[in-house]
């Protein structure tokens, strides 16, 4: 009994150090970026003297046109553009206080809540084809990975473990969901499933935390943020799970990863001193 009470404990460890640390990117320097309309989506307290309220924001590319698109007294983060870029999904604790998904025009109007549930719902994802938003939620008493229409309809559940999984991550041809999972040791990994939940692979396995799992745009590698070397790191491995390979070795702590592709609207969350920014393994200094 003890030690089933401290594995858990770790576990909540563990994964609220991983969702602490992405949180705390999507709360303070989440964006998108919206190609057909050259815009960022971002997060910030700016209107609210830099008290807890964090809202929405867009801006020019060239950091003009700055607009708060939200307006609301309550938390709303994790903006995330539709590929089209004529919508944005996002996070809010505008309805008693509970997390739940939203979606908006690019300017801010016609604010539609997707779900309605009193449990916590986070990080959703557009489908390429934007027919479909993925996301994490806790609405069956474990945080487990669904789908929606982009309408808010028809709710999928696609994971069915005891353990949370989060993240999900749409693979560029709309067939395979990656997320992450403590679901077969106290470590947080990376695995990939069908679109229907199905065929579920554990892509690495590793004594280590790996997390924020995001696609190549050719759809054959996955990078994502790991503390396997004692710090935090960007690392890539193919979807097979071979050539892993550490991408930034450095001693300042690199999160929150995305790969670029100029013909897909995307999300990114660099936290800390060196973000990063995929397709062209571009780093961008600070």
């Amino acid at each position: 009994m003890r030690k089933s009470a401290s594995r858990i404990l770790l576990l909540l460890i563990v994964y609220g150090a991983l969702y602490g640390l992405a949180r705390l990117a999507n709360r303070m320097a989440a964006w998108g970026q919206a190609p057909k309309n050259a815009q960022i989506a971002f997060v910030s307290n700016r209107d609210h003297n830099n008290e807890i309220y964090v809202e929405i924001y867009v801006m020019d590319t060239n950091g003009e046109r700055q607009q708060n698109l939200t307006l609301h007294h309550a938390d709303d983060e994790q903006p995330a553009w539709s590929p089209d870029g004529k919508n944005i999904a996002f996070i809010s604790y505008r309805a008693d206080d509970s997390a739940e998904i939203y979606v908006m025009d690019a300017n801010g109007k016609n604010v539609h809540r997707l779900t309605q549930n009193p449990a916590w719902e986070s990080d959703p994802t557009w489908s390429p084809d934007g027919r479909k938003i993925a996301f994490a939620s806790d609405r069956d008493g474990n945080a487990e990975i669904y789908t929606m229409d982009a309408a808010g309809g028809n709710p999928r559940r696609l994971t069915h473990h005891p353990v949370p999984d989060h993240f999900p991550a749409w693979s560029p041809d709309g067939r395979s969901i990656a997320f992450s999972s403590t679901r077969e040791e106290i470590w947080v990994d990376i695995y990939v499933m069908e679109v229907n939940g199905r065929n579920i692979l554990r892509l690495i396995n590793s004594d280590s935390t790996d997390g924020c799992p995001t696609w190549s745009p050719d759809g054959q590698q996955i990078a994502f943020a790991s503390t396997r070397d004692q710090i935090d790191d960007i690392y890539a491995v193919g979807v097979n799970g071979e050539n892993l390979r550490n991408l930034t070795r450095h001693p300042a702590r690199d999160s929150a990863p995305d790969w670029f592709d100029p013909n897909v609207a995307r999300a990114v969350s660099p936290v800390d001193k060196r973000g990063v920014m995929w397709g062209w393994l571009k780093q961008i200094k600070r």
